[in-house]
């Protein structure tokens, strides 16, 4: 975790040196997993999110790219085999954007890819609680993803921004033949321009 923040930090520390644009934003998601697997459905959780994005490249003034790094949270609960499986992921996702000023409001909508990774996964199972990745589980979800990343981004007063976005996962993350699990997300967030 701490080096997660420190890679978060010099990417900040970079954009900021560079006199580049930087987005910082937090907020609250539901990620979760659609499978053709009873027993891998359940209730969705909301779990926190943080994001750092950069702008690499401008296409005139309304368009671009940028590359981030984030925090995201999956949580899926299901009473039936009373079992909660838990993943915190690093995304890096890359956009393409093109802002739309409005006078004061500037609504940005961007779509792009995003690369995950799996840095912690946990079970619970009643009340025994495994480490997926550490403890000899039997079927861990694969750590690797890759998928689509769309936000739409409203900007006030040049540096607040409210967003709302999802997150498609393109791979099968289950371990097992014939199960397929894919992830999904929505959040809402807040963030701020420098």
């Amino acid at each position: 975790m701490k080096k997660i923040i420190l890679t978060i930090a010099l990417i900040a520390a970079a954009a900021i040196s560079a006199n580049a644009q930087l987005r910082i934003e937090a907020g609250i998601g539901a990620g979760d997993y659609s499978s053709n697997d009873a027993e891998n459905t359940g209730k969705t959780r909301m779990t926190p999110q943080v994001r750092a994005m950069y702008q690499i490249c401008e296409f005139g003034q309304n368009a671009g790219i940028e590359l981030g790094v984030g925090l995201a949270g999956h949580k899926l609960h299901s009473k039936e085999i009373k079992t909660t499986v838990a993943l915190t992921n690093v995304d890096i996702p890359v956009h393409a954007f093109y802002n739309l000023d409005f006078g004061g409001v500037v609504i940005t909508p961007m779509i792009g890819l995003y690369a995950g990774f799996a840095a912690k996964g946990t079970v619970k199972v009643g009340d025994t609680k495994i480490n997926m990745y550490s403890d000899n589980y039997d079927d861990p979800l694969k750590r690797f993803d890759i998928g689509m990343d769309d936000e739409l981004l409203l900007t006030f007063r040049e540096h607040f921004t409210v967003g709302i976005g999802g997150q498609v996962g393109f791979l099968n993350l289950s371990p097992v033949k014939d199960v397929h699990i894919k992830s999904n997300s929505m959040f809402v967030s807040v963030g701020w321009k420098f």
